[in-house]
């Protein structure tokens, strides 16, 4: 087994606007390093002079994975954990299996948490959230989900060792759940190093 500067990596899936961020900003309070998917095809739009819409980043996501393989995204997130020391990372947005697999085999410890909200819930919050790829229409958003479902995100979701919801709750509770997990993973993840 190649092995990881990162003793554990927590990775981390959900359709749009579940609360993946959320969970991230989290683990950055708790001094964990982030990384997160999305982020490689956004550098990678702007290094080619592109716009940083759902479309345009969809596209990619879809032509990067037809042209490198389906774990490219991982691949080159991955390059970026290489470049620290941290014993423990979040890697937010896995799409499909073979990313999941990718740094399965890269860590000696991974746990995969899934979180879920409603399709409602979630569109109400990327309107909200207004990043230049968030669908404006829900139209846009089911077409976006499907895109994600399509790449095989619903597989991945079923591989999860954890499923947080996040669905009719205030984001102070959710951010508590977070934190909750997030302190029995580095206790774990300590206990790896010692």
């Amino acid at each position: 087994m190649s092995r990881s500067v990162a003793k554990t990596i927590i990775m981390v899936t959900g359709l749009p606007g579940s609360g993946k961020t959320v969970f991230s900003k989290v683990a950055e309070t708790m001094g964990i390093l982030v990384f997160r998917m999305g982020d490689v095809l956004r550098e990678y739009a702007v290094e080619k002079g592109l716009d940083t819409t759902d479309e345009t980043l969809g596209r990619l996501s879809l032509e990067l994975r037809e042209r490198y393989g389906r774990a490219v995204i991982a691949e080159r997130t991955f390059e970026k954990i290489m470049g620290t020391n941290a014993d423990i990372v979040v890697v937010e947005g896995l799409r499909n299996v073979e990313e999941f697999f990718f740094f399965r085999e890269k860590a000696q410890n991974t746990v995969l948490v899934a979180i879920h909200a409603s399709p409602n819930t979630r569109y109400a919050r990327l309107r909200e959230r207004g990043r230049s790829d968030d669908p404006s229409r829900w139209e846009d958003f089911l077409t976006r989900d499907q895109r994600e479902l399509n790449l095989g995100l619903g597989t991945v979701i079923a591989l999860s060792d954890i499923i947080l919801i996040n669905d009719g709750k205030t984001i102070e509770t959710f951010m508590d759940e977070c934190r909750v997990i997030l302190r029995k993973l580095l206790a774990k993840s300590q206990g790896l190093s010692t």
